[in-house]
């Protein structure tokens, strides 16, 4: 199995990167609002575009509400992307499922 393999089949909280073209402060409260968006970090700041990464709670895909929130407020979405678990992830995940 790959990575990404075991990481699908493991990871129930499935992380992104999101790219925002707008205040810091104005993405955060947008993105914390969201229902099943959890964990937001900013993770490099820019003058006008500022990058984030967060999880979706189990058994939420949010990107359309996260699309037409920041739409609403007029923060354009650069980019979004899903973030694969390390290996390190993958590993403490299998650990800490065979300590149950």
């Amino acid at each position: 199995d790959t990575t990404t393999e075991l990481a699908s089949s493991i990871t129930k909280s499935p992380r992104y990167s999101i790219m925002i073209s707008g205040t810091r402060n104005a993405a955060t409260k947008v993105l914390e609002r969201v229902q099943g968006v959890k964990n937001v970090r900013v993770s490099k700041k820019g003058e006008d575009i500022n990058e984030f990464t967060f999880q979706m709670s189990e058994g939420f895909d949010s990107r359309k509400m996260i699309f037409f929130e920041l739409a609403k407020a007029g923060l354009p979405i650069m980019e979004l992307k899903p973030l694969d678990a390390t290996l390190e992830d993958v590993f403490m995940k299998v650990i800490s499922m065979k300590e149950d």
